[in-house]
This record gives structure tokens, C-alpha cells and sequence, in this order.
């Protein structure tokens, strides 16, 4: 906050005044301070998940990833409902084990009920990201990111993009 006041605006004791009106600010008040999510010890502890629509293909992609060792999976998803994520995800998890928690969006998909049945029965800790925030979310934002310029590469290209991904 200073650093957008001081290169904006500047008077004696700016400082000061900001910070009183912060201290007496009620918005500011009723929202706790933001924190940091605490680093995972080990793999597949924390995941990130995010469904993202890329422009060339018809297809969802699903996009899971660890944010201990940076592992990535990727599932293309004709019908993105929370019953194929959720058929997705135990797939996985047979695989590599259940994490003790999911970071998603606020996707219609994630947000269903059966999503949350499942993740309590799983006893995975599910954690909302800030709507209108992707940055919340910025491990899984980045690989989308990442995902998209490697689809538009091989359909300009002309290749199959399941191969190259």
C-alpha cells in the first residue's frame, strides 16, 4: 500500500494518515489479513486443480498440479461435469495417493455439492480460491498458461495436440 501511495501522492506524514484510516477503515476491519498457503513437506501433499477451455479444441482440459515437485497431469474432458472430474481425480489418486488438499477456482464444477461429498469422504481439505483472482491459484494458472501456447503452436502446425502435450 505505501509503495502505490508514495508513487502517486505525497505529503507530510502520508504514512501515518493511511494507516489510521486503514485502522478505522470497516471493510478493511471484517476481512482478516491475507496469508500464505504453508509450503507441502513432501509430494502430492497440496494439489492444484483447474479446468480451463483452450480456443482450438472442443474439448476441457482438466489440469492437476503438485505444488511440492511441480507434477503435472493433464485429461481432456468431453463432458465436464463434477461426476467425470470426481472419476478423474480417484483414477489419479489410485495411482499417486490422495493429497491432504485441493486448490480450485470457484468453478461451477468444483462448487456442487458431489464435489465436496467426495473430497469429505476422501478427507481431502478443499480450498476455494479468491473469486476474480487467478493468482490465488498461480501454479495451476502458469502450466494453463504453458498448456495454451503449446495448443495454438500444434494447431498452427497442423500436429495432433494430445501427442505434443
Amino acid at each position: 500500500m505505501k509503495r502505490r501511495l508514495r508513487a502517486k501522492v505525497w505529503w507530510p506524514q502520508i504514512y501515518r494518515e493511511a494507516e489510521k484510516i486503514v485502522k478505522t477503515c470497516l471493510d478493511c476491519l471484517q476481512c482478516p489479513p491475507m496469508t500464505r498457503h504453508k509450503f507441502p513437506n513432501g509430494p502430492w501433499q497440496h494439489i492444484a486443480i483447474d479446468l480451463m477451455k483452450a480456443g482450438p479444441i472442443s474439448e476441457k482440459i482438466l489440469v492437476v498440479i503438485d505444488y511440492f515437485s511441480h507434477y503435472q497431469e493433464i485429461k481432456f474432458l468431453k463432458s465436464p461435469t463434477a461426476a467425470t472430474i470426481i472419476a478423474h481425480l480417484q483414477e489419479m489418486f489410485s495411482r499417486l495417493g490422495i493429497p491432504n488438499s485441493i486448490r480450485a477456482d470457484n468453478g461451477p464444477q468444483f462448487a456442487r455439492k458431489e464435489f465436496h461429498l467426495f473430497c469429505e469422504g476422501s478427507n481431502i481439505e478443499f480450498i476455494h480460491t479468491t473469486p476474480y483472482w487467478p493468482q490465488a491459484n498461480g501454479e495451476v494458472e502458469n502450466l494453463n498458461r504453458s498448456i495454451l501456447k503449446l495448443l495454438k503452436i500444434s494447431h498452427t502446425a497442423g500436429k495432433d495436440y494430445k501427442a505434443e502435450l
